[in-house]
């Protein structure tokens, strides 16, 4: 009775301990992919500022008229900007994502939040 009294206190330990691990291996892999997609973003961005001082230069060499480096600048920094709301918006979201630890998600019934890999609600009992 003992041997069975230690061996389940032992598998219970191992079950959350397995838990734990995997939550921190998810953990881990959501970090780096938002690491990545935040260097993405500042790839981009240098890019396209290496594109705006090519363009000044082509206009101070006169490879390209006045008009056409208007066109073209606006466009630049069109897409300049849509990577700075971007990347607020990514920042904003990799705060709530870190500060709550991980990316959990809500019962479509009664809108409480769910564990995570349940298939059912816990507190109203629908089907996630």
């Amino acid at each position: 009775m003992k041997e069975y009294v230690i061996l389940t206190i032992l598998i219970i330990f191992l079950i959350f301990s397995v838990k734990y691990i995997v939550k921190a291996i998810k953990s881990s892999f959501l970090e780096s992919d938002l690491i990545c997609d935040n260097l993405m973003l500042l790839s981009q961005k240098y890019t396209l500022e290496n594109n705006l001082d090519e363009l000044e230069f082509d206009l101070e060499t006169q490879k390209i008229d006045k008009e056409e480096y208007n066109n073209l600048r606006v466009e630049i920094l069109n897409k300049i900007d849509l990577i700075n709301k971007s990347d607020d918006k990514t920042k904003e979201e990799n705060d709530l994502i870190i500060e709550k630890g991980e990316n959990k998600s809500n019962c479509s019934a009664c809108k409480k939040e769910l564990e995570e890999a349940s298939n059912f609600c816990k507190y109203c009992g629908a089907k996630v």
